[in-house]
Parts: C-alpha cells; structure tokens; sequence
C-alpha cells in the first residue's frame, strides 16, 4: 500500500490514476512543467537563472510535493474508493435481499427505499430495484431506472448486469405483446 501512497506527493496523480480526474490531469502536468523547469534551471542551463530563482523553483516544488502528500495521505481512503461502511444502508439492503429472495417484492422494494431517501446513490441497491420492478411488470420504470444508472460512472463494473436486465425485460415484453396462446383463444372468441 505504501508503494502507492508514494503517488500523493505528485500532485494530481492520485485522481488522475483512481477516478480520471481531469482536473488531476491538469495539476500532474503543471507539477511536471515545474519540476523540469528546475531540474534544467539546476543542471542544463545555469546561467539563464539566477539562484534565488531556481532555489524558489526548488522550494516550491517540495512545498507543493509535501502538502499534496499530506492532503492525499489524510484523504486516502476517499480517493480509493474506500468509503466508510454505513451500517444502517447495509442492513437495509441485506434485509430486501431477504425479501427478494423469498419473493417478498413489495417488502423488499420498500427496503430499498429506505436506502435511496437517504440520498445515497447505491448501485447494487439499484440494481436489486430494477430486477423487483422487473418481475414485478412495471417494465418502463425498470428500464427507466436502467438509463439512468447508465449514466453513473459507478455503475461500470455493473454493465454486464444491466444489459441482461435490459434483454430480460425486451423479451418479457415482447411475450406479452405476440403471445400465441393469447391471440389463439381472442381469435376462437371472434369467430365464435
């Protein structure tokens, strides 16, 4: 882990290398335009600096590396991703799956609500919505809810899930739609 703590004394990597950031893009470029600047200023070309300006170039550059550092290290576990666990989000969604699993839909969407009026955006809850909303034939909301999880860049590791989802419901309603058992026993009333 130490390894790649080292990247927050450079300023911008560590959003540019965990979340693309590119505003971490810009502060990495800058920094390295800074650095390189002191490094020829030091050891290529001497004598079109003057030392008071290339010891400022120095002394800025660790500056800006040391609070960089200190920042990065003191928001580590928000850059990775590692958020604290929220004990009361957990229990929610663990107790829909409960209800999912048992069929208990309703129950279970009721769960989930709980986790999203706390304004939380939790994929893995959502997901769980949009396969209730799903088997529970509410197909438009579902793919609503699809489009807009879409949208999230959380949602990335989840894709995969979300077009099978998405197919899911296409072929539920397309099976409603041009059921043959359905059309068969409309056609027998008509001509009855």
């Amino acid at each position: 882990m130490l390894p790649l703590q080292a990247m927050g004394f450079w300023p911008g990597l560590p959003g540019l290398w965990f979340r693309g950031e590119p505003k971490g893009l810009v502060w990495a470029i800058l920094y390295a335009v800074s650095l390189n600047v002191a490094l020829l200023a030091t050891f290529h070309w001497p004598e079109w600096f003057s030392p008071w300006v290339v010891r400022s170039l120095w002394i800025l550059n660790v500056c800006v590396s040391l609070g960089s550092g200190l920042v990065n290290w003191m928001k580590w576990k928000e850059m990775v991703g590692i958020a604290p666990v929220d004990a009361g989000a957990d229990a929610y969604f663990f107790e829909a799956q409960e209800f999912y699993l048992r069929g208990e839909f309703f129950e279970a969407e009721a769960s989930l609500h709980r986790i999203f009026s706390s304004g939380k955006q939790d994929v893995e809850a959502a997901i769980l919505m949009v396969s209730i909303l799903r088997r529970t034939r509410r197909w438009a909301q579902a793919l609503f809810c699809i489009d807009r999880l879409l949208l999230l860049d959380k949602s990335a590791p989840w894709r995969r899930e979300l077009a099978l989802e998405r197919k899911q419901i296409q072929e539920a309603m397309g099976k409603l739609e041009v059921d043959p058992s359905e059309s068969k026993g409309k056609q027998d009333l008509i001509a009855a």
